[in-house]
């Protein structure tokens, strides 16, 4: 019996097989979207490969100069906890790599 595709947010379709993933996922992110609501934005997972999440980050957060620091402050937290999930991709920006890992240090240390 083939399996049917489920159609992504952006319209993509993923196996059948993806739904408890994206489930799990899409549980795990109720918290984080409605404090992005709050502000006009709001968040979705794109793709998972290979414990990889990629989401796609919407309204207002698109151009939010605070995306990256909610991304590695929030949303990577909300997201780790999810059985399969290896790490979540940053939002594309041209801030350095190194500048996430000082956000990343600082957020352990205030917790």
């Amino acid at each position: 019996m083939d399996e049917q595709p489920i159609p992504g947010p952006s319209g993509d379709t993923r196996s059948s097989t993806d739904a408890p993933a994206r489930a799990a996922l899409d549980a795990a992110l109720v918290s984080v979207r409605r404090r992005l609501r709050g502000h006009a934005g709001d968040v979705a997972v794109a793709d998972v490969s290979d414990g990889v999440v990629t989401l796609d980050y919407r309204g207002a957060c698109r151009g939010c100069p605070a995306v990256n620091f909610t991304h590695v402050a929030v949303v990577e937290p909300a997201l780790s906890g999810v059985h399969g999930v290896k790490s979540v991709a940053p939002p594309r920006s041209d801030i350095a790599p190194a500048v996430l890992n000082r956000i990343r240090r600082m957020m352990s240390k205030s917790g």
